[in-house]
């Protein structure tokens, strides 16, 4: 069966979540549809109503779950372009139609639908598509409008009735686990108001909540244990005698948790999670005035180590786990430890160290920052870059004499 919406819309459709189709339906059909709304008018279904609130007025009125009390509407749903066309857009093998709405207003009439939510006037989860038909010419300004790109916001907005005033129903607040909010006021803040969002990951086949969200928590870790230089050189050595890298952090991770300043980060953290993941905000800490959310929070924990000054803390967490796991070599430990700059240590380089009988140097090639804040800012926005990390020189035989 050939196909009559082209890729192009389709890939449109998939980005924006709107696209503009013409000339799919033929006058016959227009007419049909008219007809059937005549009809409607004259017997409405008990759900018919006029949403102007002065009745003096020309009037803006709907019905809807008409399909099956015309004989327009119903031929219209079950032979017309309709079924064919939104399966294509959905890409789907079946569709069912969930709601047919008509709106007439009368010339005139001031009275308009507000920005809303589809989704949230239905009691089922899934993908939608809905089609809109002017039965009219009508110019651009009296169409009906989207935002693009909204349909990717992963957020459920409050309903509002049509009617004038266009009351909203409830309050913002969590419904059968679900987050609400009122719907953002799109017309007086087109430009600049519309809230960048992303989407999350909430479990699949393989993997549950939890272990998405531990996973998330290994990677600030890994982030900043051996990203930022504390860990590295002990995770290769170890691995040359024997021990993987996933068994050394797996057990790392382990025995950090059981320490205070360690344990406490990342159980407050896996807690940060799970608030985000359930409302869509959170509360962790900013370091030197960077906010830190769930976008951007890989570096939170080195970010605060170098903050809080925990140097000597975490190698003192390091050493006491190298030993127990037999790991323990003191002079590539005096080396690792130096690999972190110190904020208070940036003028103390270039050190020089003996390992394996060869000479060792690490140099520190950032430009130096006068306050911590500068500093820590610089470790944020410079991590691509190495920054607070030293360049080590001429080491390449860890862990083995011959190398």
């Amino acid at each position: 069966m050939s196909k009559i919406i082209t890729k192009a819309k389709i890939d449109l459709f998939k980005k924006d979540g709107a696209v503009l189709i013409k000339g799919k339906f033929d006058n016959a059909w227009i007419e049909k549809l008219k007809k059937g709304i005549k009809k409607g008018k004259e017997s409405p279904s008990p759900r018919f109503v006029n949403h102007t609130k002065d009745q003096k007025l020309p009037g803006y009125y709907e019905d809807f779950w008409t399909w099956d009390l015309h004989e327009e509407f119903k031929d219209f749903v079950f032979n017309s372009p309709t079924p064919k066309i939104a399966a294509e857009l959905l890409e789907a093998q079946k569709i069912n139609l969930v709601m047919d709405n008509w709106f007439f207003r009368e010339a005139g009439s001031k009275s308009s639908p507000p920005f809303h939510h589809d989704i949230s006037y239905f009691d089922f989860e899934g993908s939608m598509c809905v089609l809109w038909i002017p039965l009219e010419p009508i110019k651009k300004e009296d169409g009906i409008a989207w935002v693009k790109g909204s349909h990717l916001w992963d957020k459920l907005f409050l309903r509002t009735r049509f009617n004038d005033g266009h009351e909203v129903d409830g309050e913002p607040g969590i419904v059968n686990g679900k987050k609400y909010e009122l719907t953002p006021n799109i017309l007086e803040n087109k430009d600049d108001d519309i809230t960048e969002t992303f989407r999350w990951v909430y479990s699949t086949d393989t993997m549950t909540h939890q272990d998405i969200i531990s996973g998330i928590l290994f990677s600030i870790f890994i982030n900043a244990f051996h990203g930022g230089g504390f860990s590295n050189l002990l995770s290769i050595y170890s691995r040359r005698n024997g021990v993987s890298y996933k068994q050394f952090y797996d057990q790392l991770l382990d025995y950090c948790m059981k320490d205070s300043y360690i344990g406490d980060y990342f159980k407050s953290l896996d807690k940060q999670y799970k608030q985000w993941y359930k409302l869509g905000t959170g509360n962790l800490e900013s370091i030197a005035s960077i906010s830190f959310g769930a976008n951007n929070d890989m570096v939170h924990l080195l970010c605060k180590i170098h903050a809080d000054n925990k140097y000597d803390h975490i190698f003192k967490l390091l050493k006491h786990y190298m030993k127990s796991i037999n790991m323990y070599d003191p002079d590539l430990f005096k080396i690792q430890a130096s690999v972190p700059i110190h904020f208070n240590k940036q003028d103390d380089y270039p050190l020089n160290f003996k390992y394996n009988d060869k000479n060792i140097k690490l140099v520190n090639l950032n430009d130096k920052e006068n306050t911590l804040q500068t500093y820590i800012n610089s470790i944020y926005y410079k991590r691509e870059d190495s920054f607070a990390k030293a360049k080590i020189i001429g080491l390449d035989n860890i862990g083995n004499n011959n190398d």
